[in-house]
């Protein structure tokens, strides 16, 4: 199964103009929703109109396929290149079903059309999850049959890292099992959660209003990251310390999107306003995956970035971090005045003022309690967060 992921001090990226992303195919007037990487070479993307493509030799051509489903397709899964699931939904409802093809997408048939249906997780051949109505439902048989394994969670969005270790979210809380969704316990609370994504059994992330938060220890502890706008509604981890994310909703509100990329060891958020609108990632390991979205984008990537941690133009540096009595802040290459904005874990407001770039900027820290603060630059051209630690 795909396992969908940034590590305490992590740098994150919001634009795919860089050279990692490799534009690669376009439908158009359709979104793509949705991608899975069979292998290397084999790759699927579906989107509205029962938009099905599908390219056998890593993107260089691709082939459409006709479906025959009018309703968009918003999620997909392929056990092999024959038998896979995909998850439509009526165009501007909530009604959804799930299908089942055994001919490489040709045909489809209907195994559920509950209409409380909200998500499915595939886990081996035989074995898949969904959800409706807050209920899980459990199928060895390929989604022949299906028979309700939970109905007291109310369960929305699932993810099962094997067949018995899963995560869920449902009544603001994320939930684990750790018995085939038998029982579930709670592991974090937030009436803000929007998204989670967990890389293996004990890593995992989850993004609420508040910021994202990362544990290590399979839910028993989280450990709170860093805030950001816009919010996110979809993580994906690509490897342990490797995080992608997109705010799904944008397609339905025609507002700017953006994705991020965040990397462990510098502790730098990194965002831009003319990025294309991603729907979806998938990786078929850390340094190859794909992404797809709005007006039938396609991308690929062969490094698992972003892009390079080389200092380039336009970079923003921080020096002396961790810091003790001061920091340097030196946004000379920016051209431009730049906003700064200090607060600390809890949100608060330290400094919010603007500054010139033609030198660097000392501020002094003596005052400031020890702790992490979170830094926000914002010039003309770009706006960037660093996470600080005061000693």
């Amino acid at each position: 199964m795909r396992i969908k992921i940034i590590n305490l001090l992590s740098i994150l990226y919001f634009s795919l103009a860089n050279a990692q992303w490799q534009p690669l195919y376009s439908i158009a007037n359709e979104d793509l929703n949705d991608v899975q990487c069979l292998t290397e070479d084999i790759v699927y993307a579906a989107g509205n109109a029962g938009t099905l493509v599908k390219t056998v030799n890593g993107g260089s051509s691709w082939s459409v396929i006709n479906t025959g489903i009018t309703e968009n397709l918003v999620k997909i899964y392929f056990v092999d290149e024959n038998k896979g699931y995909a998850l439509t939904r009526v165009p501007f409802t909530s009604v959804q079903t799930l299908l089942k093809t055994t001919d490489a997408g040709v045909s489809w048939s209907v195994i559920n059309n509950n209409p409380q249906l909200i998500d499915f997780a595939v886990i081996s051949d035989e074995m898949l999850y969904l959800t409706a109505g807050g209920i899980l439902y459990q199928s060895t048989d390929s989604g022949v049959s299906f028979t309700a394994v939970n109905n007291a969670e109310g369960l929305v969005k699932i993810e099962f890292i094997d067949p018995q270790i899963g995560y869920a979210c449902g009544n603001g809380q994320l939930k684990k099992t750790n018995d085939g969704g038998l029982s579930w316990s709670s592991v974090f609370l937030s009436t803000s959660l929007r998204s989670f994504s967990f890389y293996s059994e004990s890593i995992g992330y989850v993004y609420t209003d508040d910021g994202l938060y990362k544990t290590q220890n399979g839910g028993l502890s989280f450990e709170y990251l860093f805030s950001f706008t816009p919010k996110m509604y979809a993580l994906y981890a690509s490897s342990p310390e490797v995080v992608w994310g997109s705010p799904q909703i944008c397609p339905l509100n025609f507002s700017e999107c953006y994705a991020f990329c965040g990397q462990s060891g510098s502790g730098n958020f990194e965002w831009q306003h003319d990025m294309p609108e991603i729907q979806a990632y998938d990786f078929i390991h850390p340094n190859l995956g794909y992404a797809v979205g709005y007006m039938g984008i396609v991308f690929k990537n062969t490094t698992g970035l972003l892009q390079t941690n080389s200092v380039e133009k336009n970079e923003v540096i921080v020096a002396h971090n961790p810091a003790t009595d001061q920091i340097t802040i030196d946004a000379t290459q920016l051209g431009s005045d730049v906003e700064v904005q200090i607060t600390d874990s809890l949100g608060k407001s330290i400094l919010s003022e603007t500054f010139k770039t033609q030198q660097p900027v000392e501020l002094s820290t003596s005052l400031w309690s020890s702790g992490v603060y979170f830094i926000q630059l914002t010039s003309a051209i770009k706006s960037k967060t660093y996470k600080m630690i005061i000693r």
